[in-house]
């Protein structure tokens, strides 16, 4: 038996970047994909079984 739980997105509510924003943290993140930020979500793994795990944006 295996299972691994792989963190894809560690973001807080508000997303990076901001539409509209013109900060140094937005510009980045618009030029540099490492530097977005995404909402909390991640993926288990469970031999072969896969489930998506989503908070969203609404949590």
């Amino acid at each position: 038996m295996s299972l691994t739980l792989r963190l894809t997105g560690t973001g807080g509510a508000q997303l990076v970047p901001v539409f509209g924003c013109d900060c140094a943290a937005c510009r980045r993140a618009r030029r540099e994909e490492s530097h977005r930020r995404r909402p909390c979500s991640g993926v288990v793994t469970f031999n072969s079984a896969v489930t998506l795990l989503d908070a969203g944006r609404r949590i």
